[in-house]
């Protein structure tokens, strides 16, 4: 396939999934609240901002440090998978325009993946 005059060879496209092909990010924040109203807390702006894109463990780290849970980050991993695993199949959702790009991908014969 030749681009355009102008227009990038684009080779492949490769997407991340959470909050870019499913509302994922929806739902972390919603498990968010979940977890921590069961603890007395909730889950503000200022923590998610500071757990985000923080690998899991480093993540529940700063929650117990700004929040002073006592579980342990194995503890709220599992209870947050748990959580998330009982929300998913009824609240997961394509993003908008989602189903149209994979379409126009696929038209164009692209390799296409998903990392995240």
């Amino acid at each position: 396939m030749t681009s355009p005059p102008n227009q990038p060879n684009i080779q492949a496209v490769v997407f991340d999934m959470d909050g870019l092909m499913f509302n994922t990010e929806d739902l972390y924040d919603e498990v968010g609240e979940i977890l921590l109203s069961k603890r007395g807390h909730s889950f503000t702006l200022e923590l998610k901002l500071a757990m985000m894109g923080l690998p899991g463990a480093e993540a529940f780290k700063v929650l117990k440090e700004r929040t002073g849970v006592d579980d342990s980050v194995e503890d709220l991993q599992h209870e947050t998978d748990v959580i998330f695993q009982d929300l998913l199949p009824d609240r997961i959702e394509m993003m908008p325009g989602l189903e149209n790009l994979l379409a126009l991908i696929e038209s164009a014969a692209l390799p296409k993946a998903v990392a995240t």
